[in-house]
């Protein structure tokens, strides 16, 4: 702490400084000795220095400990949580929107827009962007006490989520099937997508590499040919089109396909219950979530095993079996991160024999489903 005081007072420079005591002395000295008159000097002095040295949002220490210490996430979730909706905006991926870039394998991949249309961070099948933010909410709406502002930022958080989600321009990468991208070639139901496709900035790793088209169904967004399949969350508001995907699903045998669907249906929700809560984000929801997803690992184990260091360095206590709740709440463990990824093989899912050219980089097994 008396480190970055010191550099903030080289920042400030002389005149800075002079300009910083200067705003604490009133036209009328006499004023310091008055009632609240040493807090009105403090607070003049912090107007010249905030404005010579710009601020950082207040984040709550103890919040922000908790978040590192349940989900191993960054003080920012903690900023967004406590400094209402235009943080909880900010913090969103996708406000430039995504595109879908060309690969050297001729397959197509999801990237981040940039302000100007370009390419930015790629997403991948395991690490949707809406996983982060969708934990951050069911913990403050389950692990906080109630009453908790976190608790009220949450909701802030949620319609922030909400509204990324409901963008038709909006994309996940939900898998890798061969399966589906040659049944998209066939089927009159798939016509061409109409988004942002850039092509690949790279050469193809093969001269006979044919380039993917994106071909789209309203809820599916496919590589054709390829084996690269994105998923349109807005869509899963419409129950023709889950009602398709389910009949698709099934004529082309693939459970894992439309189980990796119903993932992504369940972290993102059905709206808001009668109370204002998010529908998804029920404990019973959330418990379920976990279950299926497989995010019971340790939040400990996931980060390389013993006890979680503080935001100093110090390492933190063990955290109790059971956080304690208020009386008309069960008591529950620590909530840990939402795990989305799809699952691993299994029928209909994506192992299999024979090549394709189509294979994406990366090693096998931790992206989510894996087509042969």
């Amino acid at each position: 702490m008396a480190r970055e005081y010191g550099d903030f007072c080289h920042r400030l420079g002389d005149a800075g400084r002079r300009a910083v005591l200067a705003a604490g002395v009133p036209e009328d000295p006499a004023e310091l000795w008055e009632r609240a008159g040493m807090t009105a000097a403090a607070e003049r002095m912090a107007a010249v220095w905030a404005e010579l040295l710009g601020t950082t949002p207040y984040v709550d220490e103890e919040l922000a400990g908790a978040l590192e210490a349940d989900l191993g996430l960054g003080d920012g979730w903690a900023r967004a949580l406590a400094a209402g909706r235009a943080s909880a905006q900010a913090q969103i991926p996708g406000g430039a929107g995504f595109v879908l870039v060309g690969s050297r394998s001729g397959g197509l991949a999801l990237h981040h827009a940039e302000a100007d249309g370009s390419a930015g961070r790629r997403l991948s099948v395991g690490r949707p962007f809406h996983a982060e933010p969708a934990s951050v909410v069911a913990w403050a709406l389950t692990e906080r006490p109630a009453g908790d502002p976190a608790a009220q930022g949450a909701a802030a958080l949620y319609d922030a989520l909400r509204a990324r989600l409901d963008d038709p321009g909006t994309l996940i990468p939900l898998c890798w099937n061969s399966t589906l991208g040659r049944a998209a070639a066939e089927d009159p139901a798939f016509v061409p997508y109409e988004g942002t496709v850039l092509p690949c900035p790279e050469p193809p790793y093969r001269e006979d590499t044919e380039p993917s088209v994106a071909y789209d169904d309203g809820l599916f967004v496919v590589a054709v040919p390829g084996r690269d399949v994105f998923l349109r969350p807005a869509a899963l508001a419409d129950p023709q089109r889950v009602d398709r995907a389910v009949r698709l699903c099934g004529e082309l045998g693939l459970p894992g396909v439309l189980e990796a669907v119903r993932r992504i249906q369940a972290v993102c929700g059905e709206g808001l219950r009668p109370d204002g809560r998010p529908r998804v984000l029920d404990p019973r929801a959330v418990g379920r979530v976990r279950a299926e997803s497989g995010a019971e690992r340790s939040a400990a184990g996931r980060r390389g095993g013993g006890r979680p260091r503080g935001r100093c360095g110090r390492r933190r206590p063990p955290p109790p079996a059971a956080v304690p709740g208020p009386a008309h709440r069960p008591q529950r463990a620590p909530l840990e991160r939402l795990d989305t990824r799809p699952p691993q093989g299994g029928p209909g899912g994506t192992r299999g024999g024979g090549r394709d050219h189509h294979r994406q980089a990366g090693p096998r097994g931790t992206d989510g489903l894996r087509p042969g």
